[in-house]
C-alpha cells in the first residue's frame, strides 16, 4: 500500500544503559568474540596469550578468571549484577 510504512519493533540488547564500554565488553562476551589474549595471539596483534593469573587467556577463561569476578553466560544474558561487574572488570582489555 502506496504511503503506508512498515515499521518494525526493535530494541538495544539489555545492559545498553550502562555506558558504552561496558556495554560493549558485556556484547563481546556475550557472543564469544572478545579479544582475549589467546585470538590476538593467533592473529599476530601479540605474541603472549598469557592472563594476569597465569592461564591462557581464552574467551571462556574471561568468565572464570581467578583475578575477576565470575560470571556464567546465563548471567549474561540478564545481565545480573556479577555479568556487570565482570564486564567493567575485561572492558578496557577486551
Amino acid at each position: 500500500m502506496a504511503g503506508q510504512r512498515n515499521h518494525t519493533n526493535e530494541s538495544l540488547a539489555s545492559g545498553h544503559d550502562l555506558g558504552w564500554t561496558t556495554w560493549k565488553s558485556l556484547n563481546r562476551l556475550r557472543v564469544e568474540q572478545e579479544r582475549c589474549k589467546a585470538l590476538m595471539k593467533v592473529w599476530n596483534y601479540t605474541t603472549e596469550d598469557t592472563c594476569s593469573c597465569g592461564s591462557v587467556q581464552t574467551m571462556s577463561h574471561l568468565l572464570e578468571c581467578a583475578d575477576a569476578p565470575r560470571c556464567s553466560p546465563e548471567d549474561l544474558a540478564e545481565p545480573t549484577p556479577s555479568a556487570v561487574a565482570c564486564a567493567r572488570y575485561w572492558q578496557n582489555d577486551i
